[in-house]
């Protein structure tokens, strides 16, 4: 599991809230909120698969790291960015019955919104040019 080597809290500072005002910019305050929590949680406490890191959370999970947001709220929020693409999810657990969802962003769609923050994550999550664009096609 590649959780371990996540971010340090001092490289997650790096990347704050002024180094991506092009996000909030381009896509709303929260929605770039939202994506940048997902990213540390990604870092944190992702797992690689297939070249990519991975997050399963659930709503109520989310709702814990943005309590000032309704449960409704973040759901439609990640519906929305999974919609334009900035989220990417799959299920990648053994057993079918399992439905919980796994997430990951959407790097190459980030980098066009701002190069200068995307190479600063790419460069703090291990992330290449040549694997930071997830093939959806492979996943359903």
């Amino acid at each position: 599991m590649l959780g371990d080597e996540g971010l340090k809290e001092s490289q997650v500072k790096e990347i704050s809230v002024e180094n991506i005002n092009s996000w909030i910019l381009s896509i709303g305050l929260k929605e770039a909120f939202l994506l940048y929590q997902l990213h540390k949680l990604i870092e944190n406490k992702g797992q690689l698969i297939k070249s990519e890191k991975w997050v399963t959370i659930t709503y109520d999970e989310l709702h814990e790291h943005l309590s000032i947001w309704s449960k409704s709220s973040i759901k439609r929020l990640v519906h929305l960015l999974e919609e334009k693409g900035y989220i990417v999810s799959a299920n990648w657990n053994e057993s079918k019955l399992d439905k919980s969802r796994w997430y990951t962003l959407n790097y190459q769609k980030l980098k066009r919104l701002d190069p200068y923050t995307y190479r600063k994550l790419m460069a703090k999550s291990g992330h290449t040019e040549t694997n930071s664009a997830v093939d959806t096609t492979q996943i359903y």
